[in-house]
């Protein structure tokens, strides 16, 4: 989704005329996100939040992907 906004954001602020920050910000605002959000926006299949309160734990443990590697003979790192 990131590219769609990377190709098309600039290319219409472009044709908008918008040189500077506000105006971008203005422009985001006001024209870019709502039709964004029109084209892309879904509905939620359930209602109520999808966030669960924190349980504890061990981020360090959680958030880490490790990954085994190999050091060659030339000192070279591969997976």
């Amino acid at each position: 989704m990131f590219a769609t906004h990377q190709e098309r954001l600039p290319r219409e602020l472009a044709a908008a005329g918008i040189t500077t920050m506000e105006e971008a910000n203005g422009y985001l605002a006001e024209h870019y996100m709502p039709a964004f959000n029109e084209e892309f926006a879904v509905e939620a299949e359930v209602e109520g939040s999808a966030f669960v309160a924190w349980f504890g734990g061990d981020l360090d443990n959680i958030l880490c992907e490790k990954h085994e590697r190999v050091v060659s003979k030339d000192n070279t790192v591969s997976f």
